[in-house]
């Protein structure tokens, strides 16, 4: 079954992909997502960049660098896609053999909430861009074992647009 829903989701994001240029649209909404992220936190700086690449299509990159070198480590890939009227993040990171996909239920001029419920963890990935211009990145789902839920925040600062 895995194997197909990657598959589907290939073919929806190549579609995607091709959908034209830059222009009007769902995305619209997200434009403040645009552009670079640095957080720095217990010896590691994590970056995050979005980039608009089509009319229903925003590209993510996740790096990490720590260490002496501090040359950034690819994390994660990530898409925001415009779906036949839906809106759906798409992340692919090293501990899941396919990319997991969560579905937008909220947003407005600063923020949007993504959901999967299926997913084990997280549930749940939010954005919001705060008054003050930094970005508060956080994800959420159940704890182990059946534990209370948790919440883990990521606050990011922009480095550029």
């Amino acid at each position: 079954m895995k194997p197909r829903i990657a598959a589907i989701v290939t073919c929806l994001l190549l579609l995607c992909l091709a959908g034209g240029g830059v222009g009007a649209g769902p995305l619209d909404r997200l434009a403040w997502l645009a552009g670079s992220w640095k957080r720095e936190a217990r010896g590691r700086t994590t970056y995050e960049s979005w980039t608009r690449v089509g009319e229903r299509v925003l590209e993510g990159r996740g790096s990490m660098a720590s260490g002496e070198d501090k040359a950034p480590v690819p994390t994660e890939d990530m898409l925001i896609v415009e779906l036949a009227g839906e809106v759906f993040f798409i992340a692919k990171v090293a501990e899941n053999k396919f990319p997991v996909a969560f579905r937008l239920t909220a947003s407005d001029e600063r923020s949007a909430t993504f959901e999967n419920p299926e997913h084990d963890f997280p549930q749940k990935v939010s954005y919001q861009l705060k008054e003050d211009g930094t970005l508060l990145a956080a994800i959420e789902g159940p704890g182990s074992a059946g534990g209370a839920a948790r919440r883990i925040e990521y606050p990011f600062s922009r480095e550029s647009k």
